[in-house]
């Protein structure tokens, strides 16, 4: 988990982030840490707010949550 994070710090504009950060939200859930699981899903969101993974992570967000996250709107900025 520290060399992914480590890699996302370092190489944030990656093609490989997107899927890394994702897979890190899937393990801080699997974990019981829901608040990182979160921040890392929010983190995927806000660096990559049109990227392929983008509706996955915003689903995971609705779950651990319990509400539901606005659409993007179109200068990429998430709605509080």
């Amino acid at each position: 988990v520290q060399t992914l994070e480590s890699f996302v710090d370092r190489f944030p504009e990656d093609i490989r982030v997107e899927e890394i950060l994702l897979n890190l939200g899937f393990y801080w859930e699997g974990e019981g840490n829901y608040e990182k699981a979160i921040e890392t899903f929010e983190t995927l969101l806000i660096n990559h707010p049109n990227g392929l993974l983008a509706s996955e992570a915003r689903l995971k967000l609705d779950q651990l949550a319990g509400m539901e996250i606005p659409p993007l709107l179109p200068d990429h900025t998430i709605q509080p």
